[in-house]
């Protein structure tokens, strides 16, 4: 993800209170962060482009298999290893995993990066 043109976060910058006690100082900052990082994981998920793959076991082929525009992803494997591929137009090895989740996860990262 790309976050071109964000010189700085958009919540108000903080300013301290000199006037308040230390413990009042850290509540307003511990506050302001709080707004940062809200700011930030909605920038986050506002952003995400493409929905995640939904896949689905093919008994026939014993694997699972995602469609996406002009083409699919394939994981392909056993208990101890799984392979994953994807075809959009070109052939993309994305890797060989150790388990399933591993897998789900490098299909899900490579669809999300093109």
């Amino acid at each position: 993800m790309k976050y071109d043109g964000y010189g700085w976060i958009k919540v108000k910058r903080y300013k301290m209170d000199e006037s308040l006690s230390w413990e009042e100082r850290y509540r307003q900052l511990e506050q302001h962060h709080i707004e940062e990082t809200t700011f930030l994981i909605d920038e986050i998920r506002g952003n995400e482009s493409k929905p995640k793959l939904d896949f689905r076991f093919s008994p026939h082929d014993d694997m699972l298999e995602a469609n996406i525009p002009n083409g699919f992803i394939h994981i392909v494997g056993n208990c101890r290893e799984f392979i994953v591929r994807a075809y959009d137009g070109e052939s993309h090895d994305i890797g060989t995993h150790d388990s399933i989740y591993e897998a789900l996860d490098a299909a899900n990262e490579w669809w999300q990066s093109r």
